[in-house]
């Protein structure tokens, strides 16, 4: 029992410690994301994002609105704790940076 407990707490451990390298990795990336880069350059720089948002359908708990024309791509790179901060990049029909937009709650 003692052994499953340490192996739940060490998994949980090692989440947390993963998302809280990723959310400073993308506050520090996010910056350097310039109107026109292509969707490969920003992927290098961020690493692939936690959701893809098509026209049709907004992610939840951030925008509120849809990635409308010329968008037809929002990346999204959300923080640990979901709700309370998100990177989203929009991507035109070219796969280059059209938008992007740091989201964050009070």
């Amino acid at each position: 029992m003692v052994l499953a407990t340490a192996i739940v707490l060490m998994a949980f451990l090692s989440i947390v410690v993963t998302r809280a390298y990723h959310d400073s990795m993308w506050r520090a990336a996010f910056e350097t994301v310039a109107m026109g880069d292509a969707e490969e350059a920003l992927i290098a720089k961020l690493g692939p994002p936690t959701a893809r948002e098509k026209p049709d359908k907004l992610y939840p708990g951030y925008a509120t609105e849809n990635c409308v024309a010329p968008c037809v791509e929002r990346l999204w790179y959300e923080s640990l704790i979901p709700g309370v901060e998100a990177w989203s990049i929009s991507l035109g029909s070219d796969r280059r940076v059209l938008e992007r937009y740091h989201w964050s709650s009070p």
